[in-house]
C-alpha cells in the first residue's frame, strides 16, 4: 500500500517539478526574448508596444518620431546579432531591410542597440552604424579554368 501511494505521489509531483524547472530562463534567454520582442514590434509598426522596453522618460518622443517615420518607410525584415554581452550590459547589431513607401528599392541599414538590465532588460540607446563592407574581388574566378593542382590528376 505504501509503495502504491509513493508511486502515485511520484506520478503527480515529478511532472510538476520538472515542468517548473523549465520555466526559469537564463539571463541570455531573457535578453534574446526582449531584443526580439522589441525589434519585432518595430518591424510590424507596433511602436507603443515596443516603447515599453525603453526608459519611460523617452517613450512619448520616441513613439511620435517612430510613428512619423512609419508613415515614410516600411521595415521588411531584420536580423539580430549579439556583439558583446557583459554582465548587465549587452550590445547587439540589428541588420534591417526596409523600403520607402513611395519607392520599391530595398535598402539596408545597421543599427547598434545597447541593452541594460535593471530588473528586466531595456533598450538604453540605439544608433545607426556604418556596416563593415568587404570590397568585391578585383576579378571573379573563371568557370571552366582548371586550377594548376587539378592538372596533376
Amino acid at each position: 500500500m505504501r509503495f502504491a501511494i509513493a508511486l502515485l505521489c511520484l506520478g503527480i509531483f515529478a511532472p510538476v517539478t520538472i515542468g517548473c524547472s523549465g520555466m526559469v530562463k537564463s539571463q541570455s534567454d531573457q535578453l534574446r526574448d526582449e531584443v526580439m520582442r522589441f525589434n519585432d514590434n518595430v518591424r510590424w509598426g507596433r511602436y507603443r508596444a515596443a516603447s515599453t522596453q525603453i526608459p519611460e522618460a523617452r517613450r512619448d518622443v520616441w513613439v511620435s518620431s517612430m510613428e512619423r517615420a512609419g508613415r515614410a518607410f516600411r521595415v521588411l525584415d531584420y536580423e539580430v546579432r549579439p556583439q558583446v554581452v557583459q554582465g548587465d550590459t549587452a550590445v547587439v547589431v540589428v541588420d534591417m531591410t526596409y523600403h520607402a513607401l513611395h519607392d520599391v528599392v530595398i535598402k539596408r541599414v545597421q543599427r547598434r542597440q545597447v541593452w541594460k538590465k535593471g530588473g528586466s532588460w531595456y533598450l538604453a540607446s540605439e544608433q545607426q552604424v556604418t556596416p563593415d563592407r568587404v570590397p568585391p574581388p578585383s576579378m571573379f574566378p573563371e568557370l571552366g579554368a582548371s586550377p594548376q593542382s587539378v592538372g596533376v590528376l
